[in-house]
């Protein structure tokens, strides 16, 4: 219990956010491969891949992220974190930041995915949406990693 600076009070909502927040890492990590790897395959494995990709954002990051977010404000409005709002340490806002402008960087990539997965047939020329959806979804991954640190180091507190 010495990583919760909230003690056993706020045990579930902890461990969903930090669940959400695990299965959201690992989704984003999931769809990041893949979509590098779709970008070298055949027409047809591409697709797949590109399928898969955009599944997987809409079955599992998406669910990761809300329960990550709507679990960390919980954690946040109980009792024992009453007095850390006003100060703000660097940690939590890195963790908002993260997190809410996540939510946009989420809807570009699942739009991106989308688009991925259409453009992918023969007679269409080759789709420039999947390399940009690679690469965004890669640079989420590495500010996830800089909020885990963040969140889980507590760097100033």
């Amino acid at each position: 219990m010495t990583a919760s600076i909230c003690g056993p009070g706020c045990g579930f909502p902890l461990f969903l956010h930090v669940f959400g927040a695990i299965v959201l890492v690992g989704a984003i990590a999931t769809v990041a491969i893949v979509t590098w790897f779709s970008l070298r395959r055949p027409l047809e494995q591409a697709r797949v891949l590109r399928r898969m990709a955009f599944t997987t954002m809409l079955a599992v990051v998406w669910p990761g992220w809300l329960a990550m977010r709507l679990a960390g404000q919980w954690v946040l409005s109980q009792d024992l974190y009453s007095g850390i709002e006003k100060s703000d340490p660097g940690w939590l806002g890195v963790g908002f930041i993260v997190g809410d402008l996540g939510v946009l960087v989420l809807l570009i990539s699942t739009i991106l995915a989308w688009f991925a997965y259409r453009r992918t047939r023969p007679e269409q020329p080759k789709p420039v949406t999947a390399p940009i959806f690679a690469g965004l979804t890669t640079l989420y991954l590495a500010a996830l990693a800089v909020a885990w640190f963040a969140m889980s180091g507590k760097p100033g507190a």
